[in-house]
C-alpha cells in the first residue's frame, strides 16, 4: 500500500491546487455579478432621465448579469464536486494507512444465514465489502454485495469483469467522478423501487380524460382575459381574483387524486439531477471491453430523459409554493398540466426506465472493483477455468492484512489430495488460513485480483462452518447452530456442484470425545462428495486421516516457538502435524494459572 499512500498524497496536493483556482474563479464571478447589478441600477435610474438608449445598455447588463448567474452556478456545482473529490482521496490516503472508517462496510444483517458471508468478514468493519464499495448509487452498491455473495459459475462472466475492471482502473478521475456525484444527492434504498412503482403504474389520465379539456377550457380564457386587459390597458381586481376563486375551487375539487399522485411520484428534483448527471458522465466516455460497451448501450436518451424528469419535477414542487402554486392553478389548473406532462414523459420512457437504471448500477458496481483494482497494484490476476476442482497458489497472503504484515504461503488443494487437516497450537495461524483461502476465491470468482504472485483455480463455490452463534430468539443452541450449518453444507454438496468446504474447529458444543469422532465421520463424508475440503483443528488424532486414505487426505500445520519465554508464530504453512502446543504457557502468562 506504501504506493498508494504517494499516489493519494500527491493526488491530494494537486487537487488542493485546482480547488484553490476553481474557489478564485468564483470569487472573481461574485465580484462581477455584484458590479453589473449596480450598473443595472445605474442605468435604469439614468433611462428614466434620459434616453431610450440606456434602456437598450441597461437590457444588455441584465443580459450579462443573468450569464454570470448562469456561469456562478455552473462554476459552484462544479466547485462543490471538486471538494467532494477532494475529501475522497483524502478518505482513500486513510484507508491505505489503515483507518478505514470512512467508507461503509455493508449491513452484517444482510448476510445472516449466507453459507460463508460471515465467516470470511465480507462484511463489518474492516471487511472486504468495505474495501471494496466505492459506489454512488444504492443499487450499485447492491450490485456489489451480491457479487460477494453470489459467486459467477460462468468463466466467460469472471474474464469480462476481469476486462472492465481493468479498463476502468487507470481512469481514476472519471471513477471518482461517478462516486462523488452519486454519493452527492441523497439517495435512500427505497428511492429506486418507488420510482419503479411510480413508472408501472396505471395510465393516470385513462379515466379521467375530461380533466385536460376542463384545463383548455380554463387556461384559455385566462389567456384571453390577461390579454384582453392589457388591450384595454386596465386592471380589473374584482373580476381577476373572482376567476381565480372559480378556477381554484375547480381544482378543489380535484384535490384529493391530485395529492395522491404527486406522493407517488414524490419529491426527487435533486435525485433526477444526479441520475441524470451520471447518465452523461457515462454517456460521453468511450468503452472498449464488451461488459462496459454493453451497459453503455443501454442507457442511450437516458441522460436527456432524467434531465426532463428533474426539470418537471422541479415544476412540481413549485406548486408548493405559497404564491407561485395559488396564481398558477387559479389561472392555468397549474397541477393537471404538470401532471400530464409527467405522464407523457412516463408513457414515453415507461419500457426503457428499469434497463438504464440497472445499466447504470452494473456500470458503478465495475467502476467500484476498477477501484479495488487499483489500490492493489502488488495483487495478481487469478487464472481460472473450467474442470476439476483445485486450487495452486504461490504466496498467498490474506487479501484484508497489509501486505508489510500478511505472511505469504505456496499452497495447493485437489492435485495430489482433495482434502486438508491443518493442525497447529492456539494463534498459529490455522483460522487466518483458510480464511485467506476462501478470500482470495471471492476476488478470483469475481475476476479481481488476488494476493498471491500466482494463483490458478477452477470454478467453485464455497461453504463454510467458522464462526457459529447460537440464537436465544430463535432457541437455538451454539451446538445446534452448527449442526445446521454442518446440514446446510451436506444438502449444497448434495446438488452436485463443485464446492470447497472450511471448517474450523468443529463440533465445538460437544465433549472431546465426540467432537472426536464426529468430526471424523464427518470428514470421511466430504471424500465422497464433489469437493474440496479444509479443515483447522486442533486436534492432532484428526490428522490420523492421511494414513486411512492418503489419496484423499493431506496433513498441514502451523507451528509455534518458545523463545526467551515468549511464543514467536512464524504463520509457515508446513506438511505434516503440528507437534507444538501453548495453551498452558499463554494461561500462565496471563496469571490464571500457577
Amino acid at each position: 500500500m506504501s504506493d498508494r499512500i504517494q499516489y493519494y498524497s500527491q493526488r491530494l496536493e494537486q487537487l488542493g491546487q485546482q480547488q484553490a483556482a476553481i474557489d478564485k474563479k468564483l470569487r472573481e464571478i461574485s465580484r462581477s455579478r455584484v458590479i453589473l447589478f449596480l450598473l443595472i441600477l445605474i442605468s435604469i435610474a439614468l433611462a428614466v432621465v434620459y434616453t431610450y438608449v440606456l434602456l437598450l445598455a441597461t437590457l444588455v447588463i441584465v443580459i450579462a448579469f443573468g450569464f454570470q448567474v448562469k456561469r456562478y452556478s455552473v462554476e459552484s456545482k462544479e466547485g462543490d464536486i471538486a471538494k467532494a473529490i477532494l475529501t475522497l482521496n483524502s478518505n482513500e490516503l486513510n484507508f491505505a494507512k489503515g483507518d478505514k472508517s470512512a467508507f461503509p462496510y455493508g449491513d452484517v444483517s444482510d448476510a445472516m444465514g449466507h453459507i460463508y458471508a460471515i465467516d470470511l468478514d465480507i462484511f463489518g468493519k474492516g471487511s472486504l465489502f468495505q474495501a471494496i464499495d466505492r459506489t454512488g448509487t444504492w443499487e450499485g452498491r447492491g450490485l456489489v454485495a451480491d457479487a460477494l455473495l453470489a459467486l459467477p459459475k460462468d468463466v466467460s462472466v469472471i474474464e469480462q469483469r476481469k476486462e472492465a475492471t481493468t479498463e476502468l482502473a487507470g481512469d481514476v478521475d472519471w471513477r471518482q467522478r461517478l462516486n462523488v456525484i452519486g454519493t452527492m444527492a441523497a439517495e435512500t434504498p427505497k428511492d429506486m423501487p418507488s420510482l419503479r412503482q411510480w413508472v408501472d403504474q396505471p395510465e393516470f389520465y385513462a379515466t379521467r380524460s375530461s380533466w385536460i379539456w376542463i384545463a383548455w377550457a380554463v387556461s384559455a380564457c385566462s389567456v384571453v382575459f390577461i390579454g384582453w386587459m392589457f388591450v384595454v390597458q386596465a386592471f380589473y381586481p374584482f373580476y381577476f381574483f373572482a376567476w381565480l376563486t372559480l378556477n381554484l375551487s375547480i381544482r378543489g375539487m380535484f384535490e384529493k387524486e391530485i395529492k395522491k399522485y404527486f406522493s407517488s411520484f414524490g419529491f426527487r428534483t435533486k435525485l433526477f439531477e444526479k441520475f441524470a448527471d451520471l447518465f452523461l458522465l457515462v454517456s460521453k466516455r468511450e468503452f472498449k471491453s464488451p461488459l462496459c460497451k454493453e451497459h453503455h448501450r443501454q442507457i442511450d436518451e437516458a441522460h436527456a430523459a432524467f434531465l426532463d424528469l428533474s426539470q418537471l419535477s422541479n415544476r412540481a414542487e413549485q406548486r408548493l409554493n405559497g404564491l407561485v402554486g395559488p396564481l398558477m392553478n387559479g389561472l392555468f389548473l397549474f397541477d393537471i398540466w404538470n401532471i400530464n406532462a409527467i405522464e407523457r414523459w412516463r408513457i414515453k420512457h415507461h419500457d426503457r426506465v428499469d434497463g438504464w437504471i440497472i445499466a447504470l448500477a452494473n456500470i458503478d458496481m465495475l467502476s467500484s472493483l476498477a477501484n479495488y483494482r487499483f489500490n492493489h497494484p502488488a495483487f495478481t490476476d487469478a487464472k481460472v477455468t473450467v474442470g476439476q476442482s483445485f486450487i495452486n497458489a504461490r504466496d498467498m497472503g490474506h487479501p484484508l492484512l497489509p501486505m508489510d504484515v500478511s505472511v505469504k504461503n505456496d499452497y495447493e488443494i485437489g492435485v495430489t489430495s482433495k482434502a486438508h487437516i491443518v493442525t497447529g497450537s492456539n494463534m498459529a495461524g490455522k483460522s487466518t488460513f483458510i480464511r485467506t483461502v476462501g478470500l482470495n476465491l471471492v476476488l478470483a470468482m469475481n475476476g479481481m485480483p488476488v494476493c498471491a504472485k500466482e494463483f490458478n483455480c477452477a470454478v467453485m463455490a464455497i461453504a463454510s462452518c467458522i464462526r457459529i452463534t447460537d440464537s436465544l430468539e430463535e432457541h437455538a443452541s451454539y451446538f445446534k447452530a452448527e449442526l445446521i450449518r454442518l446440514e446446510h453444507i451436506v444438502s449444497l454438496l448434495g446438488k452436485g456442484e463443485p464446492y470447497i468446504v472450511l471448517l474450523d474447529e468443529i463440533l465445538r458444543g460437544t465433549n472431546s470425545d465426540d467432537k472426536r469422532m464426529g468430526t471424523l465421520a464427518f470428514f470421511r463424508k466430504l471424500k465422497d462428495r464433489k469437493c474440496l475440503a479444509i479443515l483447522a483443528t486442533h486436534d492432532l488424532v484428526i490428522g490420523k486421516l492421511e494414513e486411512e486414505f492418503p489419496q484423499h487426505f493431506s496433513n498441514y500445520c502451523f507451528e509455534s516457538e518458545l523463545r526467551a519465554s515468549d511464543l514467536h508464530f512464524d504463520y509457515k504453512l508446513r506438511r505434516g502435524v503440528s507437534s507444538s502446543t501453548n495453551a498452558t504457557f499463554l494461561m500462565k502468562s496471563l496469571g490464571l494459572i500457577d
